[in-house]
């Protein structure tokens, strides 16, 4: 019988990448309970609301309902409409190349010919004579998530696929995420055939060890979603792996063994975290943690009446409230993007940001010190 932990598959879009690149973590972390989350709940709300905007526009029945959200704000209903415009203008650009798109929200699509028992939801298809599009919103603004080669979204195109090739010809797959809360709009396209190839010659094989317990650990940035993060012994020894550098004769480290650390740092700080995390959920259960105890923090004073303290302190002549300009953001919200442009706009400038040690590959141009230099003079 397929195997699935919590109703939900065992190896799904979102832990592809994690089951491709550390197998054996999937059946590791089987048994784990699901760790909820304000964030994951408040994201879920917002897929609703969407959910709900884009059926409503294209007709398409709606049953839930949306009135009492839990985590609804204004903030929400603003990124989910720009979600839904920018959905919209791709449908409505195909529609007008006459290409007879057909949209659907929340897709279930099946890929357990790849993964066992692999099923998801798609936030968003568009199939239209040609190709597909697959759109996946990100209601997050803690992680930039980049659309090239993203396995979540590459398994979602390759389920809606196979869903509707039989009523389609499809030769382009293309693919969005929609990351409101960071500026973020990413696409990136194949064809068909590399994605089928894909699917078979990678995906295949790696969610096969995976789903049979296999393969070998290996740490990196999948290892953020993984709920075996904080205990995992293979990713503390990895964390731990200085030995190379207390063998030097040297007493100080050069600049490139400074790099070599560089590369290590966020990692080790995410690890680090996680390990607090957990030590501290742990010892709020009532396990002892050797060495260590439960302490009340620091707290900082508030008023037990907000109202009482407003009225006593201008009765006595003062005012309690401070005065301050709103935020560029903020001012731009109350008077709508082209009022402001038009009265404030000239009174804005962007200075130059903090100097910032990136890898080779980012895509930021290189600070000219000289130039730097000359300015400050």
């Amino acid at each position: 019988m397929p195997s699935k932990t919590n109703g939900h598959s065992l190896i799904g879009g979102s832990s592809l990448k994690r089951a491709m690149e550390c197998p054996p973590s999937v059946r590791l972390t089987e048994n784990y309970e699901d760790e909820g989350s304000i964030y994951a709940k408040e994201g879920s709300s917002a897929h609703l609301l969407l959910e709900k905007k884009i059926k409503e526009r294209y007709g398409i029945p709606f049953e839930a309902d949306t009135t009492n959200l839990e985590f609804y704000s204004e903030e929400m209903e603003e990124c989910t409409d720009v979600a839904l415009n920018l959905i919209s203008e791709i449908y409505e650009r195909l529609s007008a190349e006459g290409k007879h798109p057909f949209i659907a929200s929340e897709v279930l699509v099946d890929f357990s010919d790849v993964v066992p028992d692999g099923m998801g939801s798609s936030d968003v298809v568009i199939v239209y004579d040609g190709g597909i599009y697959v759109i996946d919103y990100k209601h997050g603004r803690g992680v930039e998530v980049s659309c090239d080669h993203n396995p979540q979204l590459m398994i979602y195109a390759y389920g809606s696929l196979l869903m509707f090739e039989s009523l389609y010809d499809i030769a382009e797959i293309n693919m969005a995420i929609i990351q409101p809360r960071l500026n973020n709009i990413s696409e990136w396209s194949c064809n068909k055939d590399e994605l089928v190839e894909w699917a078979i010659n990678e995906v295949k094989p790696k969610t096969a060890l995976a789903y049979e317990g296999k393969g070998e650990f290996n740490c990196g940035s999948w290892c953020q979603f993984c709920k075996a993060r904080h205990d995992c012994r293979y990713r503390a020894e990895k964390m731990l792996k200085l030995e190379g550098y207390r063998a030097k004769d040297k007493a100080l480290m050069s600049l490139e063994e400074i790099a070599e650390i560089l590369g290590k740092i966020d990692e080790l700080v995410s690890w680090a975290n996680d390990i607090k995390d957990y030590a501290l959920a742990e010892a709020l259960k009532g396990k002892q943690i050797p060495g260590y105890k439960l302490v009340e923090g620091r707290s900082n004073r508030k008023y037990t009446s907000e109202d009482d303290v407003i009225r006593v302190v201008e009765e006595a002549g003062l005012d309690p409230f401070e005065k301050k300009l709103l935020s560029i953001a903020e001012l731009t919200k109350r008077l709508g993007k082209a009022k402001f442009i038009e009265l404030v706009d000239k009174y804005v400038y962007k200075p130059s940001g903090k100097p910032t040690l990136v890898e080779d590959n980012d895509a930021r141009s290189e600070l000219n010190l000289a130039k730097n230099d000359f300015m400050e003079e």
